[in-house]
Order: structure tokens, then sequence, then C-alpha cells
């Protein structure tokens, strides 16, 4: 990079934690300006060598825009910053960005890099984005009624906030158990439903700019929590153009879409389908640092005008990606991992890898890596 730049990002922690300690590594390395504004209870940001950034706190879950404009203000008088960027880091986060965008945006305050909100709620709302996904020839699974539906089977939320603004996320409903949840718990017209897809699960990631430029990566995904969770080994891997490559690129630019998008894929060589897609930073982001194919840079390229050169972005293949607490949830309670094609194949043959590429044991986070250990095995006692 050629200059410094009086920009900087402001990064909301204490949610997506996985994604938010990558995007930091990413603007360390890079030497890029950016402040954290941390989640008032326990931010895990707190416990590695990136809480030197946090400027103050907040209550996430409940957040209030004129509080927020008072700390963006302070920030840009006392560090003498001309532009604040915030980054998408979470749904709720970026929902919040959206209906506020006004008043945020207003006098030069802050720049929220978000398309507009139709297009965000096109492409956020799982069913909705489905039928887009049908416009451009992109398979989805075949769709079930409740009273018809037949283990397994999945419950996917219509939107992602009810009307009275409960968050809802989907449910991998497997056994009776699991519906009996489902059905004590939600309400059947919150959601939709479709039949449960095998085979192997893969991350087709992308950044869009806003002139048209795009890059993009393949993730292909080993292991997941139970019931739908987090995603804890994956693998980089060459593009696919069976997993609708092309028609993705066509659908995103004929939706003016920019930013930061993940579209989940599952299935077979024979078939794929589009599972859903989240415009904003996912989980296994390490893996794109890892991979040498980073897409936050991106954001760096484009919003610090910052002229990246081609070397910036070679491929790796194969690079991993593992979080061991989420692993070790699951082992101590005894409860099924979820195991994509290839998956375990791929987790024994790197086994002496893995804890060489955990998010956490690192020398800026390590501090977490015991954290984590030690309140798992506390909540076993």
């Amino acid at each position: 990079m050629s200059k410094k730049s009086d920009k900087a990002f402001i990064i909301f922690s204490g949610y997506n934690n996985r994604a938010v300690l990558s995007v930091c590594r990413t603007f360390h390395q890079m030497k890029i300006n950016y402040f954290i504004i941390a989640h008032k209870g326990l931010d895990v940001l707190s416990k590695t060598q990136y809480k030197i950034k946090i400027v103050d706190y907040l209550n996430i879950p409940s957040l209030d825009v004129q509080e927020i404009k008072g700390i963006l203000t302070k920030i840009k008088t006392t560090h003498h910053i001309s532009q604040l960027i915030i980054l998408p880091t979470t749904e709720y986060l970026n929902r919040f960005l959206l209906n506020n965008r006004n008043e945020l945006e207003n006098n030069d305050l802050c720049l929220v890099p978000l398309v507009n909100k139709d297009t965000y709620l096109s492409i956020s709302n799982k069913g909705y984005f489905s039928s887009i996904c049908r416009k451009y020839e992109i398979n989805i699974p075949n769709e079930l009624t409740f009273s018809k539906a037949r283990i397994p089977f999945v419950a996917k939320p219509k939107k992602e906030f009810t009307d009275n603004n409960k968050r809802v996320y989907p449910y991998l409903i497997c056994n009776v158990r699991d519906l009996e949840k489902f059905i004590n718990f939600e309400k059947e017209e919150d959601y939709y439903y479709q039949e449960y897809i095998e085979g192997e699960s893969f991350y087709l990631l992308f950044y869009f700019y806003k002139c048209g430029k795009y890059r993009v990566i393949l993730q292909q995904n080993g292991a997941q929590q139970p019931n739908g969770k987090s995603i804890f080994f994956a693998w980089s891997c060459p593009l696919k153009k069976s997993l609708f490559v092309d028609n993705f690129i066509k659908l995103f630019k004929n939706e003016k879409f920019h930013g930061l998008v993940m579209v989940e894929l599952k299935g077979t060589a024979d078939k794929y389908y589009m599972i859903e897609a989240n415009p904003r930073i996912w989980g296994p982001t390490q893996l794109m640092l890892s991979s040498h194919f980073n897409l936050i840079k991106c954001y760096i390229e484009e919003y610090f005008e910052y002229e990246l050169n081609e070397v910036e972005f070679t491929f790796k293949n194969n690079a991993l990606y593992f979080w061991f607490g989420g692993f070790f949830e699951a082992f101590l309670n005894k409860k099924a991992i979820n195991w994509f094609a290839y998956g375990q194949k791929m987790f024994f043959k790197n086994l002496h890898r893995l804890l060489l590429n955990d998010i956490y044991l690192k020398k800026d986070s390590f501090k977490v890596f015991f954290f984590e250990i030690f309140k798992l095995l506390k909540r076993k006692k």
C-alpha cells in the first residue's frame, strides 16, 4: 500500500466473535486504522491483543442511535478522523444501520457500506432470496407443508425477525425431540419448510465492488455443531462451476448488490442446492486469511481507495479452518456432530494440523482459547 489515510473502520464486537477477530487481524496486518466498540458484557475481544483498540462499550442487543452518534462524534474529534466506516458484522447490526442510516450518515458522521434496505432484505430474507434464485435457474430444495413434512426436514424463517421483532433461527429437525422443541418454542406461520439435503456443504464467498468488479472464493465445510449451529471445521478448495457460480454473479449484479455475501450450497456433484445467503461476514472468516484470498481487504481497497496488488489474492488450496471450542462443546455434551461428505476423512487426515489452525490458539488470542475450554469444563461439572 502506498499511502496513509485519516479514515478509520468501526467494528462492533460482542457477537460473531470469530469473524470479528479475523477482521481485526486483517486490519492489524495491513496497518489500517480502526476502532472497536465492544459489548458491555463479557466481550472476548477484551482477552486479545486487540483490546487496545476498544474505545467504548455498548449494550449491543439494544442499540441506541443517539448513544452511537455520541461515540462516533467523540472518536472523530479525539482521533482527528475524516471519515468513519462501519463494518457490517452481524445481521442485527446491519438491520439497525439500515433503519437508522439517514441519521447516522447525516453531516458525514459515518459511512454505512451497505446496499439499500430493500436490496439487503431481498437477499437476507431466506424465503424471498429462494424465489430470486429460481429466476436464475439455481436449484432450491423442495418445499413442504408442515403437516406433511417427514423427518428429517428443515424449518427456515420466512424473515430474520418476526413482526414482533423476535429473532428466529433455522431448525434442523432430525428426530421427534427436535420436532417437539420446534412446536413448543416457535410459531408455525413464521417458518417455511424444505427437504433436508445431504452430501457436501460449501460456502460460496463473494465481494462485489460498486463498480461491478468482484472476487470469489470457495470454502468446503467438513463439520458443524449439532442442531445446525456453527461450522467448526472447513477448508479452501478450487471453484466448482456446478455450484452456479456464474448464475450467482449475474444475480447479484442484476440486483445491484455490493459488499460481502456468503451463499451456502449443499448436495452432490449430480445436483447442488442453494440453502441460504448471508450479506455480512461469517464465522469461518479466518479461512480467507489462511487461504491468502482475504475478501476483507476488498473493503480496504474500495473505501480507503487503495490499489491492492493481485499478489494479495494468491489462492492457497486446502488451507484449514478449525475451532476447537465448537468441537469440544459437542464432545463434552455427547451430542452428534453434523459431518458433511468427506468431512471425517479430511478431519483425520489433517489431525496433526488442526490445532495449528485453530481460530483462537494463536499469539494474539490464546487467552480466549483456554478461557473457552475452562468455561465449558466448569459448565459440565
